[in-house]
């Protein structure tokens, strides 16, 4: 089911800039390819590199329309293969794609075996806490696209990211905010979707980063557990609530040897 208002909500940009990552990226390649060729490229040479209108190229420059791949690919090719990581490797073009099986939690095969586990549940409550914000945003994200992703039995997730999905790969059907704070922007998010998170028996629901912002949250979707797995992640939530079909604990913390795995414990109560 697509969602207007989810559609709306979610920004093809997901870095702030208003712009999509496409129009972001013509730009980077025309300002390496300058550096390299130590001159200014007019809509004229890039026409002739491109083979297309300058009307064209000018509204792309300008954040108008989709700058086509084969576009793309002309002047990625001007690009010295040495630099062309520069151009695509990245934020916000080459995002980390969160997953249970990425190497920052398959170190710890005990821990994503609960993990799947725990998303294998149709209904209840979850919460994923930890207090540096990325690696919860990591984890629920990798929460949230096991699910979509799952060939066995794959579900529709719907709810509210506060973050901007600049620096990673989105959950499809989440609505992003673009780290726009303001609980008003959030409460105003929550009721354009609120229709269709009721509409959806056996979603998972997913609510990032906006507890703080919606204090009166878990009140809200208590009642959803029933027929839903409700997936609130956020900072320290230090909750005790019981749930239909359980509550499940993920505490998230970083590796202090190794900077780059991710420590979970699980707890159930």
């Amino acid at each position: 089911m697509t969602n207007p208002a989810m559609v709306n909500a979610l920004r093809a940009d997901g870095n702030g800039s208003g712009l999509r990552r496409s129009c972001l990226l013509i730009r980077r390649l025309r300002a390496l390819i300058e550096g390299e060729w130590q001159q200014t490229l007019t809509f004229e040479d890039l026409s002739r590199l491109t083979n297309q209108p300058k009307s064209t190229l000018c509204n792309w420059f300008n954040g108008e329309g989709e700058p086509s791949s084969e576009t793309l690919l002309r002047l990625l090719e001007l690009v010295p293969e040495a630099k062309r990581y520069a151009a695509l490797g990245k934020p916000p073009f080459g995002r980390t794609c969160p997953q249970i099986d990425h190497p920052t939690l398959a170190h710890d095969p005990v821990a994503t075996s609960y993990l799947r586990t725990i998303m294998s549940e149709v209904k209840g409550l979850t919460f994923v806490e930890g207090e540096k914000d990325a690696l919860v945003t990591f984890v629920a994200t990798a929460l949230g696209r096991h699910v979509t992703l799952d060939s066995r039995c794959p579900r529709e997730v719907i709810g509210i990211d506060l973050h901007a999905p600049d620096w990673f790969v989105p959950v499809p059907g989440l609505v992003y905010l673009n780290n726009r704070l303001k609980p008003e922007h959030v409460r105003k998010a929550l009721d354009e979707i609120w229709p269709a998170i009721e509409s959806s028996d056996g979603a998972v629901v997913m609510f990032n980063g906006i507890r703080s912002c919606v204090p009166k949250l878990l009140e809200t979707v208590s009642k959803l557990t029933s027929r839903c797995h409700v997936i609130i992640a956020d900072a320290k939530l230090h909750q005790s609530l019981t749930a239909d079909g359980g509550v499940r604990h993920i505490t998230i913390s970083p590796d202090k040897n190794q900077p780059d795995r991710i420590r979970v414990e699980v707890r159930i109560t």
